[in-house]
């Protein structure tokens, strides 16, 4: 069964108040381009406990993506993050690597069996390159070809 976006906003309210939760898996749900907003305000969030989110075969618009990012450029808790199968593309992949480049604590990174192009993946070469905990990074599933990363 998928979750619409007031369920999950919902859900996401009452994240907000209950600091111990620390996990969350949004797992193909009927979120629309910006369901997550929600969610990302929890990222931004200081008092935010959540260690782990995974979000998978979701659409994510391109303003989304880069709101996620700039939530983790101040973000200290979160320590994986997968985008698996969000149909991310280059523009998304600009517009979310400047606030990777800026976080300090995610060591886990996936995004897999996205539309990552060659040039995407050239530009998380250069946001991970200097990244100083990232220790696990999927790229697996994408569109990179041999000129690409």
């Amino acid at each position: 069964m998928q979750i619409s976006d007031d369920a999950l906003r919902k859900l996401a309210d009452a994240v907000k108040v209950n600091h111990s939760i620390e996990i969350i898996r949004l797992r193909e749900n009927k979120m629309s381009p910006d369901g997550l907003l929600p969610w990302i305000d929890i990222l931004s969030s200081p008092k935010s406990s959540l260690t782990e989110l995974y979000i998978q075969g979701s659409v994510l618009s391109v303003e989304v993506t880069k709101a996620l990012g700039e939530a983790l450029a101040n973000n200290d808790k979160l320590k994986m993050l997968s985008l698996r199968s969000c149909f991310l593309n280059s523009n998304h992949i600009n517009a979310f690597m400047p606030g990777i480049e800026r976080n300090s604590s995610l060591r886990w990174l996936s995004f897999y069996g996205n539309n990552i192009n060659s040039q995407a993946a050239d530009a998380i070469c250069e946001g991970l390159s200097e990244h100083p905990t990232i220790t696990y990074f999927n790229i697996y599933g994408n569109r990179i070809n041999d000129e690409g990363a």
